[in-house]
């Protein structure tokens, strides 16, 4: 179980959020603030392990990849009133994906995302 920095446990099986097509388009500001540099989309994307290829395909690069991941994820954070350190999974290209990060001055910091191995 993670705990967040509220110190309030996070429930288990917390909310599956669907980034839909316009995923990261209704983020606003937080998106931007938040947009990806070279760094951050070479550790998400260019680890094999990570095992993203599916959703840099079905959204056509990195960077809109990136930009569903952190629409999804900033909608969870909202919907759930999450602070702190987090860790959920999102619906992004028709798979489920693990992410963690941070909430920041109300904005979801990703700090890495990925595809859990069965």
């Amino acid at each position: 179980m993670l705990m967040l920095a509220s110190g309030v446990p996070e429930a288990e099986g917390a909310d599956v959020i669907e980034a839909g097509a316009e995923a990261g388009a209704g983020a606003g500001a937080e998106a931007g603030e938040a947009a990806a540099d070279a760094n951050k989309l070479h550790h998400i994307f260019d680890n094999p392990g990570h095992g993203l290829d599916a959703v840099v395909s079905a959204y056509g690069s990195q960077e809109n990849a990136y930009a569903a991941l952190q629409g999804a994820t900033a909608s969870a954070v909202q919907t759930q009133g999450l602070t702190g350190e987090f860790e959920m999974t999102v619906e992004v290209g028709g798979q489920s994906v693990k992410v963690t990060g941070v909430v920041m001055n109300g904005t979801a910091r990703i700090g890495t995302a990925y595809i859990p191995k069965p």
